[in-house]
């Protein structure tokens, strides 16, 4: 039984419905939304989810429920360390002159810990950063799921920087993304707001060839690479 709570189960969180492959699976939804809480076939709650939980936790209380076992709690306990430190080996450097995305990930985590919040909205990058980001507190993770709206991260550093201007903000965005709405950083210059900016140059808007291409679709300005352009048409 998994509770989704105030989740929308996009494609992001749920791997695109394969992150739950045990047949005997089944979900309760618990969301102000109708639609968000009945997907996955679950049970629907349509309610507050602090209030929800708050009522949920006295019923089971009152039905005498006295949680999962120890050797379930092992389990988890074992499959999570696993899952620790596959992290770890994913996000590790292998050469230093050559850092990948998800390395590179690893290492501003690790530069600024996991209090500062860090910004991300399209492209791979959220996938990676759902897996490989280790914040420490709620805020510390703000991403856009819903529509993927390139553009936003700057223009949404700048709005965590203005709520809480104490706080250490860290965009991350790909080089295509960067272009559509990189004059904000004068927003923020202005304001005297300060904010890490992490460009990652991948050539362009790589997750939409990739997409095009498993569609069967040839390149179209999706690339920076004259070379590839070039060679597709």
């Amino acid at each position: 039984m998994i509770i989704a709570l105030g989740s929308r189960l996009t494609d992001f969180t749920t791997a695109s419905r394969t992150q739950f492959e045990n047949p005997a699976v089944r979900f309760i939804g618990i969301n102000v939304t109708p639609m968000d809480a009945s997907k996955l076939s679950g049970l629907p709650l349509v309610a507050d989810a602090k209030r929800a939980l708050v009522d949920l936790s006295a019923a089971l209380k009152d039905a005498g429920y006295k949680g999962v076992s120890e050797d379930y709690r092992s389990r988890v306990s074992k499959l999570k360390e696993e899952w620790d430190k596959r992290v770890t080996e994913i996000r590790t450097p292998k050469d230093s002159n050559d850092v990948a995305e998800i390395e590179a990930i690893g290492l501003i985590n690790e530069a600024v810990g996991g209090k500062a919040t860090v910004v991300c909205a399209a492209g791979n990058m959220p996938g990676e950063l759902l897996r490989l980001w280790r914040p420490e507190e709620p805020k510390a993770y703000h991403l856009e799921y819903g529509f993927s709206c390139m553009g936003y991260e700057i223009p949404g550093g700048i709005g965590v920087k203005l709520a809480e201007p104490e706080r250490d903000v860290v965009v991350m965005i790909g080089d295509g993304t960067y272009l559509m709405m990189n004059s904000e950083i004068v927003t923020a210059v202005s304001e005297g707001l300060t904010l890490t900016i992490v460009i990652i140059d991948n050539h362009g808007y790589q997750c939409i060839l990739g997409c095009r291409e498993s569609a069967g679709s040839p390149i179209l300005e999706t690339s920076y690479d004259s070379g590839i352009q070039r060679a597709a048409y």
